[in-house]
């Protein structure tokens, strides 16, 4: 889709040029991510088919380093 989702870091003063969370990305859109407190778990809203139709909250949890377990937020 048109809208992706992307992750930059912080180092020091400067943040990190941002890149596509290609695990999570489809080609349909992805927006409005939201990290949970812990910052293990990052919901985000989803045109992608599986959900209940237009714009669905899927969640991802943070494994390894990397965002697994994507599953549409119930």
């Amino acid at each position: 889709g048109d809208r992706d989702l992307c992750i930059a870091g912080r180092v020091g003063d400067a943040w990190t040029e941002p890149r596509s969370l290609t695990e999570l990305n489809s080609i349909d859109n992805e927006l409005s991510p939201a990290l949970s407190a812990d910052g293990q778990r990052l919901y985000f809203a989803s045109d992608r088919p599986g959900g209940q139709g237009g714009l669905d909250v899927w969640m991802s949890v943070r494994q390894d380093g990397r965002c697994s377990n994507l599953r549409r937020s119930r």
